[in-house]
């Protein structure tokens, strides 16, 4: 088969399944879980994947938003973590999350990077 014919052949499995996606969707999946979602579901994440999810709330460090246990937090306390106290981590002004990496969100989020391919 010659150099264009396998182009073409490729060219036609692609707008092919393009236009059957088109008219007949594939079912969504939740991207951190991958169960079936209902269709009228909005979100790319099925409920129980968003609350598994370890959003962060306050008290956290100044500097690098982590959150804060101990002497930090108590009045009079520095406001910044260990790492943020020892003078670790100053290369940035601040920094913050929406909640830790870790979970579901890591499998969301290494998913979405990598394509489903780590």
């Amino acid at each position: 088969m010659g150099q264009l014919s396998r182009w073409a052949v490729r060219a036609g499995h692609f707008l092919g399944g393009g236009l059957l996606d088109l008219l007949y969707p594939p079912p969504a999946r939740c991207a951190g879980c991958q169960r079936l979602l209902p269709w009228d579901w909005e979100p790319l994440l099925c409920r129980a994947c968003l609350e598994a999810i370890p959003f962060l709330h306050p008290p956290l460090c100044r500097h690098c938003g982590r959150p804060l246990r101990g002497p930090a937090v108590r009045e009079g306390g520095t406001g910044l973590c260990r790492q943020c106290a020892r003078g670790r981590a100053r290369l940035l002004q601040r920094v913050r999350a929406l909640a830790l990496y870790e979970g579901v969100l890591r499998e969301f989020l290494l998913r979405v990077k990598f394509n489903g391919e780590r």
